[in-house]
């Protein structure tokens, strides 16, 4: 009995809890109802909708029984509305009824208290349309938790009825970033409609703009507003008119335009003077040969920061005139059907302080000391050391800019492959080449739309009239 009793009374508080948690988002009548009503098998009683639309119809009618202005020189102040005619959803008053000509605020709240002591005494006897939501499902919602990213997308997909391992494997086609992008969306996207009272897997094409127009009026951008849609088309139904989105969008970018982060590219031969400043190899710091090491894969390869985080020393293999690397790890351009990258790096005989080869072998040698069990080529330059992550990765590349010259209030880390791939096509590398170097399909446009960049200007104009770049590779190889 006493375990009973704790387990009704845990039961009661938890139900209270969440009726206190409903109350601000209530108008102020409203929320008078919601207090008064008594809980049963529901959290405000199966009359509380009943109520809340009568107490809509009693305001109309209170609103309608007010006494009409009437000229100065009338003597009719105390009689009734003759003439008026009740609405036939209104409550039924008493036929002594009258209204004089009071305050409006006054005689609006006598009516209102007249007609809810009828409520209060003959509920049933009041005729209203079935409400078509259930105020506990609503309550429920507005009471529960944000459930995180992988448990919202397994709400979402329940009503079509996949087993637990089946989701779980859905909820893996999505890496762990798309998962933190989608997670932000998702916060966002259950706060607007508890805020609105909208189902979060079901709403209606207009709740889905609002939510994208309240988002840009707090200055989200196109990209993030193609994110939000992108996100939100997992979990909501197929209702939703896509044209209208769509349009929505393309007016969002009318007003407030994004475009590519890089108009105009670097160019690489500064940088390449002074990588062959760093020579001979065995004078360099474990810092400076890190720097150069990162510097010359991104150069030589084009491959994304996160294709160098996965690159392990197991994978590493030298062979008479090249070092191969293997990488099996998945990347974010793995895909059915697509080969992993393997980077072949030949040795440079001819110019060794540009050898990529060379200089991976003596960063091996040089970090076998303090890399432990650690099997990732990229350690950190500083104690104690772990594998260097792909923001790490491009905050050395940025460096390097930096030392040799480029604007890196302009250019990242992530800008070197914009060069490198920019720079081979305008030497005449053809586009398939450079396709299948850095690991886009056959029929893939995203070097035309986001690499092929011209030179920056300034730095053609320094080179001919300030002579700026051969004044930089001279003092580079000085």
């Amino acid at each position: 009995m006493t375990a009973g009793k704790l387990q009704c009374n845990a039961r009661f508080q938890l139900s209270m809890h969440r009726r206190h948690q409903v109350y601000p988002l209530l108008k102020s009548d409203m929320q008078k109802l919601a207090k008064e009503s008594k809980m049963d098998n529901f959290l405000f009683g199966k009359t509380f909708m009943e109520k809340c639309k009568i107490n809509q119809t009693i305001n109309k009618s209170a609103v309608e029984l007010q006494v009409s202005k009437v000229p100065a020189s009338s003597q009719i102040f105390n009689r009734s509305h003759l003439n008026w005619q009740r609405p036939k959803t209104s409550v039924r008053f008493s036929e002594k009824s009258v209204c004089t000509k009071q305050e409006k605020g006054a005689s609006n709240t006598r009516e209102k208290q007249k007609a809810m002591e009828i409520i209060e005494r003959e509920p049933s006897q009041i005729q209203l349309p079935k409400p078509t939501n259930s105020v506990e499902g609503t309550t429920s919602a507005l009471a529960k938790a944000y459930p995180g990213v992988r448990n919202f997308i397994r709400e979402a997909l329940a009503p079509r009825r996949l087993t637990e391992s089946a989701l779980e494997v859905v909820i893996s086609s999505l890496n762990p970033n798309t998962l933190k992008q989608y997670n932000t969306a998702y916060k966002k996207w259950w706060e607007f409609c508890i805020r609105k009272a909208v189902d979060c897997f079901n709403p209606s094409t207009a709740d889905f703009v609002d939510f994208l127009d309240n988002s840009f009026k707090k200055g989200a951008s196109y990209t993030t507003l193609n994110t939000f849609r992108s996100s939100l088309n997992l979990i909501i139904n197929e209702e939703v008119d896509e044209k209208v989105i769509s349009r929505y969008l393309k007016g969002v970018f009318k007003i407030k335009p994004v475009f590519p982060k890089y108009q105009a590219t670097w160019d690489p031969n500064p940088v390449i003077a002074y990588l062959s400043s760093l020579h001979p190899l065995s004078s360099l710091s474990f810092a400076d040969l890190t720097y150069k090491l990162v510097m010359l894969f991104a150069l030589g390869t084009a491959q994304r920061l996160q294709t160098f985080s996965k690159i392990k020393i197991d994978n590493i293999y030298q062979r008479t005139d090249f070092i191969e690397i293997l990488i099996p790890d998945i990347l974010k351009t793995s895909g059915p059907g697509r080969i992993q990258p393997r980077l072949r790096l030949p040795f440079f005989r001819e110019t060794p302080e540009l050898c990529l080869s060379s200089t991976l072998i003596e960063y091996l040698s040089r970090s076998q000391n303090v890399r432990n069990n650690i099997r990732e080529l990229f350690l950190t330059i500083k104690k104690p050391y772990h594998p260097a992550s792909t923001q790490t990765l491009s905050r050395w590349l940025k460096k390097i800019l930096g030392l040799a010259g480029i604007n890196t209030g302009t250019f990242s880390g992530y800008s070197t492959r914009h060069a490198a791939v920019s720079a081979a096509y305008r030497s005449g590398t053809n586009i398939e080449t450079i396709r299948a170097t850095v690991g886009w399909s056959e029929r893939s446009n995203v070097f035309f739309k986001f690499y092929n960049r011209p030179l920056d200007s300034s730095f053609f104009i320094n080179s001919v009239l300030a002579g700026t770049e051969n004044k930089q590779l001279r003092s580079c190889r000085d």
